[in-house]
């Protein structure tokens, strides 16, 4: 965690501040906080709530993983999972969230394919119920025509 100790107070960003540097919403915004409040490090100057500036470019971090159809959870799992390994140098972390968007990349391929998979066994289900049909349904006639053919036979017999 970065030291905030530093910062005066007209450096820490209001929530509206925060909203307008990350391009979102207020409500959008405090939904994000709601969200993503244990690992913000909001501070109270009087009876306002103020965030560190760099919360502006986690938001904009967390937004465009939306943007790649990440869900909300999802990303705060990613998130919990970054902030517990070891730090990495500054200049690593853009390769981290590479590798966070490839990793998602790869489980909605991943997700297709067991689309596809399912969607080829439906059909091929169902065209094995067709040909059991079909199959039970030439028995009967094979059936049937065997009896036409010893009724044949029997009428034959008698004359």
């Amino acid at each position: 965690m970065e030291d905030y100790n530093n910062l005066t107070q007209q450096e820490w960003l209001t929530l509206a501040q925060v909203a307008q540097g990350a391009d979102l919403g207020i409500e959008a915004t405090q939904n994000l906080i709601g969200t993503f409040n244990e690992f913000l490090s909001g501070r109270n100057f009087g009876d306002i709530i103020k965030y560190p500036p760099q919360t502006v470019e986690f938001f904009q971090i967390i937004r465009e993983f939306q943007h790649q159809d990440h869900r909300l959870q999802e990303i705060k799992l990613m998130v919990r999972d970054t902030l517990s390994s070891p730090p990495k140098p500054s200049h690593l972390w853009e390769e981290t969230i590479k590798e966070i968007s490839l990793m998602g990349d790869k489980q909605r391929e991943l997700f297709h394919h067991l689309q596809s998979c399912f969607h080829w066994m439906t059909d091929l289900l169902f065209d094995m119920k067709f040909v059991m049909e079909k199959m039970l349904a030439s028995e009967e006639e094979n059936r049937n025509l065997k009896r036409k053919i010893r009724s044949i036979a029997e009428a034959a017999s008698k004359i």
